[in-house]
């Protein structure tokens, strides 16, 4: 099997938002790679920090209240976030592109889709008006949106559509790495699984990297190669999805599996993790996951655990994660 190039390197990304209550520890210290046409899902609740690390890649945080604490984030060799905002305006859409999160908001709603699309190649390519209308067409086509719809306004489709439309906008000029981030939100199982099919198909197609930014398990375990469990801003566990989903280890990755239903099991209720997330304005001297860990012991509460190697690529936060 050929090896692939790496891509994207991010080596102990710290991300902090300063707010009048105090300073919110959002990401500390993540780290991970990913290669050439690889997917990689990350995985963790709401509030885990998973959004803030894909605009912390896109350079799109607001700053403030947004501060970049710490780390690097190489983007093909590159330090990007020591790059210009000049050059960081090149960079977005043409080497990185994002999918947001709700289709709704993320669409001009006075501009027609076609326009949009066309918008981005204009920016990032020297072709002509005719030559980015006649690509914008054949784009908007490869995602399954008629040519013959390019002057209709986001307005006159369905969510389903909408999200087309905005992965059409994030390739309009092939960008080496996709973030997806919770694509399939607010849209029914018929249509998630046609957006799904839609990006594995253009990874393909295009040898397109893709981060793909979720809460379901199930999407992560059909679409990805490797994927990392997110908590408390951590990267807890980290591994090939065999890895994650036969040899869970950490105790929050089974708090999340546990808390799945399984048609094969009886069982009255799921069983959720107990307590809540951690307070990220807080900076705890343990394991984040300690207040809520069956499995904690007094060192977890005083030390905080490394990512350490559990296998040839599985990694895992825990002291007692065997």
């Amino acid at each position: 099997m050929q090896e692939r190039e790496r891509l994207l390197e991010i080596e102990d990304l710290k991300v902090e938002y300063i707010t009048d209550s105090g300073v919110v520890h959002a990401v500390n210290g993540v780290s991970f790679g990913l290669d050439h046409g690889e997917i990689i899902g990350i995985v963790g609740e709401t509030g885990a920090g998973k959004t803030t690390i894909a605009l912390s890649i896109m350079r799109l945080l607001q700053t403030p209240p947004a501060r970049m604490a710490g780390g690097s984030i190489r983007l093909g060799g590159t330090d990007i976030l020591k790059e210009s905002k000049k050059n960081m305006r090149q960079i977005r859409g043409k080497k990185v592109s994002m999918i947001f999160q709700d289709p709704m908001t993320a669409l001009n709603p006075l501009e027609t889709v076609g326009a949009q699309v066309e918008e981005v190649i204009l920016i990032h390519e020297k072709l002509s008006r005719v030559d980015a209308r006649k690509k914008a067409v054949e784009i908007l086509e490869m995602v399954g949106i008629k040519g013959e719809r390019f002057q209709d306004y986001p307005s006159q489709f369905s969510g389903g559509m909408k999200q087309r439309i905005v992965i059409a906008i994030a390739l309009a000029c092939r960008p080496e790495l996709l973030i997806a981030d919770e694509p399939t939100t607010a849209l029914d199982v018929t249509i998630q699984n046609q957006v799904l099919a839609l990006i594995r198909n253009l990874k393909n197609e295009l040898n397109t990297s893709v981060i793909l930014i979720t809460h379901d398990l199930g999407i992560v375990a059909e679409m990805c190669e490797k994927v990392a469990v997110i908590y408390a801003g951590e990267i807890v566990e980290f591994g090939e999805i065999a890895q994650i989903y036969d040899h869970t280890l950490h105790p929050y990755t089974r708090g999340l599996f546990g808390s799945i239903p399984n048609i094969n099991a009886t069982a009255d209720r799921l069983q959720p993790i107990p307590g809540s997330m951690h307070d990220p304005r807080i900076e705890k001297k343990g394991c984040v996951f300690a207040d809520r860990c069956a499995i904690r012991q007094e060192c977890c509460e005083k030390e905080k655990p490394e990512l350490s190697a559990a296998g040839e690529g599985h990694y895992v936060r825990c002291f007692f994660a065997s």
